[in-house]
């Protein structure tokens, strides 16, 4: 009987495995599509006063444009992650942040868009952070000394927390 109960276990384990495998697939395709979307492609540069904001890192630079009211805003969408590692026991247990820059060149943002990105930006720490990522909220809002604007978020790499981003932007913009 023991023997059964082993077996139905183990198999259990490989289906839980499987499972988990074909989630991250369909997380991996649906951050394709959203790519393909809203039509990002790469850049190996970016404007120096946005490259040292963002610091050193294994950025992705990628860029695209969202068009409001008949007018188009080009922006930077710019992807990081750290992996960390801390052992308990003998235990490794390991630690993937990822974090989401969107930036724009001089000049390309009103007033308006930047004090409501300011109002979205929540200084006090909320009590469920401690539990669950808050991936609303952005860390850093700033305007820098060339006029560039960028915006902080740390995220799931995840194509519907993206779409989220996209969608506050198009509907803020002015």
């Amino acid at each position: 009987m023991t023997g059964y109960i082993g077996c139905a276990g183990l198999v259990l384990i490989l289906l839980f495995i499987v499972l988990l495998f074909v989630r991250r697939k369909k997380i991996e395709k649906g951050v394709e599509e959203f790519y393909k979307k809203n039509q990002f492609f790469g850049v190996k540069e970016l404007p120096e006063s946005i490259s040292q904001a963002i610091g050193n890192g294994n950025w992705i630079y990628l860029k695209s444009s969202l068009v409001v009211e008949h007018k188009p805003f080009e922006f930077y969408w710019l992807e990081s992650s750290t992996t960390s590692t801390t052992f308990v026991n003998n235990s490794a247990q390991t630690t993937i942040n990822c974090f989401l820059t969107i930036a724009f060149p001089p000049n390309t943002v009103s007033f308006e868009f930047m004090q409501k990105a300011e109002k979205l930006k929540e200084t006090e720490a909320r009590k469920l952070d401690f539990f669950s990522l808050n991936t609303d909220k952005p860390y850093r809002v700033e305007k820098l000394n060339d006029g560039s604007f960028i915006i902080s978020w740390q995220v799931l790499n995840r194509a519907d927390i993206f779409q989220k981003k996209i969608d506050w932007l198009q509907q803020n913009l002015t």
